[in-house]
């Protein structure tokens, strides 16, 4: 029976830890102390996408809501991006 405690115990802990880690990267999100890119790229991170190329995209909105930006700032990292994508490419 001490087994199964200390699993439990164990897989509390780890739930717990994943929960704080979600919590802490939600926060760094939406934090007004990092760059529009940065909070971006973190939404990029935790959902596994990339920000998409064209400003009429329905995740612009959703970014900008989850990262506390404005759609503006969303549409200007996309800009950027776009631009830097056309300067490497030459």
């Amino acid at each position: 029976m001490g087994i199964t405690e200390d699993s439990h115990e164990t897989q509390a802990r780890i739930a717990r830890e994943i929960n704080e880690r979600r919590l802490q990267e939600e926060m760094e999100q939406r934090s007004t102390l990092n760059t529009p890119a940065f909070r971006i790229g973190l939404w990029e991170k935790r959902h596994q996408l990339t920000l998409p190329r064209t400003e009429d995209h329905a995740l612009i909105q959703v970014i900008a809501t989850a990262t506390a930006l404005a759609r503006k700032d969303v549409e200007e990292e996309m800009r950027y991006r776009a631009s830097a994508r056309v300067s490497s490419s030459r």
